[in-house]
Order: C-alpha cells, then sequence, then structure tokens
C-alpha cells in the first residue's frame, strides 16, 4: 500500500470512529465544490454552538495539482488564527480537531496547477431547547347534546354529550364548549342543542367551561 493511500486510510478511519462514537450534541455539515488555479484561496466560514469535533475532508481530481486545508478560529480581537492545518502530499486532506464554541473558518489553498476539488465540512451545533408540552383542546361544538326527535327528546340510542362530558372527567380529560344564543335550549332538523341548565351542568359538574 502506497504512503499516500495509507494516510488517506488512517484518516477516513479517524472520521469513521469519530461519526460512530460522536458525542451528543448535534452535528451540522455541507459540501462545497468548484475549481481552482494556483494562487486562488476559498475561504468557508461557520459557527460551532457547543463543544465537539470538526471533521473536514478536502480532495481534488487533479493529483498533480497541490491543495493545502487550514482551520482557523476567531479570537477576542476579531482576527483569526490558524489552530489546525493539512499540508502533506497525501489526497484527500483531513482535519478532526475537537473545538469549544465558536467562530471559525476552512481555508483551501492552491499552491500549483488547476483542479476541480470538493470540500466536505461537519462541526457541532447545540441541540435545539426542548419544546414546550403540547396541548390539545377537546370542543364541544355549539353544545350539541345530540341527536333529536322532533319533540326534543334524544333519539334511541343517542349518547347524550353530558354523557361524554361524565366519561372525559373520569379520565382527566376537561372539554371546552361554545353555544350560539339563539340555538340554546332548541332543537333544530334532528339536533337538539343544551339548555342554559345543562350548559351550568358541563362547566360545573364535567368541566366543559363555555
Amino acid at each position: 500500500m502506497s504512503s499516500r493511500r495509507f494516510a488517506a486510510v488512517l484518516g477516513l478511519a479517524a472520521v469513521a470512529a469519530w461519526l460512530m462514537t460522536g458525542a451528543a450534541a448535534r452535528a451540522s455539515e455541507g459540501t462545497v465544490t468548484g475549481t481552482l488555479s494556483a494562487g486562488n484561496v476559498v475561504v468557508q466560514p461557520f459557527t460551532a454552538t457547543t463543544t465537539g469535533a470538526v471533521a473536514l475532508r478536502l480532495e481534488w481530481d487533479d493529483p498533480s495539482a497541490k491543495l493545502t486545508l487550514f482551520l482557523l478560529k476567531r479570537g477576542p480581537t476579531g482576527a483569526y488564527t490558524r489552530i489546525a492545518a493539512a499540508t502533506g502530499a497525501e489526497m484527500p486532506q483531513l482535519i478532526v480537531l475537537n473545538v469549544v464554541p465558536g467562530q471559525y473558518r476552512v481555508r483551501v489553498q492552491v499552491l500549483h496547477g488547476t483542479t476541480s476539488y470538493q470540500l466536505w465540512t461537519r462541526y457541532p451545533t447545540a441541540p435545539p431547547a426542548q419544546p414546550l408540552p403540547g396541548y390539545l383542546t377537546i370542543m364541544f361544538g355549539r353544545s350539541m347534546i345530540g341527536a333529536g326527535t322532533a319533540s326534543c327528546a334524544l333519539r334511541p340510542g343517542a349518547v347524550s354529550l353530558l354523557t361524554i362530558a361524565g366519561l372525559l372527567q373520569t379520565r382527566g380529560i376537561a372539554a371546552s364548549s361554545n353555544a350560539t344564543i339563539n340555538q340554546i335550549g332548541t332543537c333544530t332538523g334532528d339536533t337538539r342543542y343544551a339548555t342554559w341548565d345543562e350548559l351550568a351542568t358541563l362547566r360545573d359538574s364535567s368541566g366543559a367551561g363555555a
């Protein structure tokens, strides 16, 4: 195995090991591609929002070209300082480094040749804040007691809204109800609506506040 291939295998193994044993922190990743010639420089900024590992992988198509890879960190004065570099003869170039929260830059430079390249970056980001608990509201639309007859009685087999509200209450669930003023205590078509007294029962006994 050539030294170049051996170094690449070791580097990929390091990246793979990090991915498999990665910390609890989340990570963001991305890929940048393009073409560079001698003297060209590409700078890719990112922000690490938590402590964790940065993994960088740079590869290019023309093996006769020479590319270098640098990782820089922004200091208190705003200046960026190099904290890691991959400048050897191997391809791809690899950097794996633990970092603290802060602003960083990845710098790719072409020493000689012209070639297309691919830069893969992965850096730590803090997991999102725990979301607030979800809430479910059960609404008794227009406080319809149930299917009614022409005489405003419940149809045989119909289940009263008061029964449903009571069953929910035994399970620790309170529902909400609303009502249309001109429908209270009436029957329209085959629907019977709650009376004022039934609305009060829903509010006081079943927790179904209007």
